[in-house]
Order: structure tokens, then C-alpha cells, then sequence
């Protein structure tokens, strides 16, 4: 068979077995719910708008944390963090203010930066799974470096009444803090 019948018949081959069972991503109007929320989320968590963090969940919602061993994950030591009660208490109280960002480095940091995405969102029906990454990084004057550190989370969500809600988290399953010298 000659160079050019085969590169032909390897085309059409493709072309007739292997696209049509390709999936092509689509971003649906449920991606772009579950994306924008948690961006509202992330939003709520550093201005500390409790109200708004707490109507994105469920009422049983709570968050399971993987510890690490030796740098990795460890599944088999999965734990409770915290009830969806627990953060309640946390996000509504007076005194909360939200998490620490900048602000919090303003002493010794310059060029903060916090970034998130939903790397990735399966849905099926009502139900989904997320995977999320958060990330801050900035300048640390006092030991010269830039500093990043972030974490990937996995959400389950659940459609309630045309709505996505988190339904639990895990949180930890990789995370990194890395320094490069300035």
C-alpha cells in the first residue's frame, strides 16, 4: 500500500470512527452557574459577606479535609473540618471580617494577587462534582521571595429549585507554598 493510500485511508478513518465519539467540552448555562458562583463565593469570603457565603450552601453541608503525609495526600486519614453550623457561627459573627488577603501581608508583602477557577465540572441531571483552584501569591519583603501558595478543592453541588448549591467539600486534596528567590 502506497505512502499516500495509507495517510488517506488513516484520515478517513478518523474521520469516521474516531470524531464522532470524541466529546467536545461544552460550557452549558449550568457550567457558567456553577464558575460564577464561585466566584461570588470567593468574593463573600474576602469582603465577609457571611450572608452570601452561607446561601451558597446546603443546610447539611459540610467539608471533609485530606491531611498531608510526607507531602501527599493521605485519603486514609480523611476527617470532618467543619459543619456547615460551624461555619455559620464563624462567618456571621460581628467581628468577622473575611479572610485574610492582603491586608493581612500589607507589612511585608507587595504585588498580592488571589486567583480561582473551576479546572474542571461534571454534571449529570441535577448533581455535579467540581474541582476548584484558589491561588495567592505575592512579594515577601522580609525574606525576599515571591511566595505563591494555593489548594484545589473538590464541591459537590446539587440543583435545588433551578439553583446550584454546595452540597459538601473536600478540602486538601493538593496544595503547594512555594518561594522563588527575587
Amino acid at each position: 500500500m502506497s505512502q499516500c493510500r495509507l495517510f488517506l485511508s488513516a484520515i478517513l478513518f478518523l474521520n469516521t470512527v474516531v470524531m464522532p465519539h470524541i466529546s467536545w467540552a461544552e460550557e452549558t448555562a449550568d457550567h457558567q452557574a456553577i464558575r460564577s458562583m464561585l466566584s461570588k463565593d470567593q468574593d463573600a469570603f474576602s469582603t465577609g459577606d457571611g450572608a452570601t457565603i452561607l446561601r451558597h450552601r446546603g443546610e447539611h453541608y459540610f467539608v471533609a479535609l485530606v491531611p498531608r503525609n510526607n507531602g501527599s495526600p493521605d485519603f486514609h486519614g480523611v476527617n470532618l473540618g467543619y459543619t456547615r453550623e460551624d461555619m455559620k457561627e464563624r462567618v456571621l459573627d460581628p467581628e468577622w471580617n473575611g479572610m485574610p488577603g492582603a491586608e493581612a501581608l500589607a507589612d511585608t508583602a507587595v504585588d498580592y494577587t488571589s486567583q480561582h477557577e473551576i479546572a474542571r465540572i461534571d454534571i449529570e441531571g441535577d448533581y455535579a462534582v467540581a474541582l476548584s483552584r484558589i491561588e495567592d501569591a505575592w512579594n515577601d519583603t522580609v525574606n525576599n521571595v515571591r511566595r505563591v501558595r494555593g489548594w484545589n478543592s473538590l464541591w459537590f453541588l446539587r440543583k435545588i429549585d433551578g439553583h446550584w448549591t454546595y452540597v459538601t467539600a473536600v478540602g486538601g486534596i493538593s496544595s503547594w507554598d512555594d518561594e522563588t528567590p527575587r
